[in-house]
């Protein structure tokens, strides 16, 4: 199944709650994900096509906002990755 949701848990309430920010990564699974200082990155994935992602999508906590991340002009990416952690 493939998702494009995004959720929060509320460690107090146990409550989760989904988070609809625009622009956002698309439907994908299999993707990879850290967290680094105050964002969450995540990587590559696959659709259901078999369509393999080899893009970068950070999400800010602080400002609560996705971005496609663009790498440096030169910089290499790895090859389209799914099912692949970091």
């Amino acid at each position: 199944t493939y998702y494009s949701d995004f959720y929060e848990l509320d460690f107090r309430s146990c409550v989760w709650t989904e988070l609809r920010y625009e622009p956002r990564p698309s439907a994908r699974s299999g993707h990879s994900a850290f967290v680094f200082q105050n964002s969450m990155y995540i990587y590559g994935g696959r659709y259901h096509n078999h369509q393999y992602f080899r893009e970068i999508w950070a999400f800010d906590f602080l400002s609560c906002s996705w971005r496609a991340v663009t790498p440096s002009p030169g910089s290499l990416l790895p090859p389209p990755t799914y099912n692949h952690s970091c």
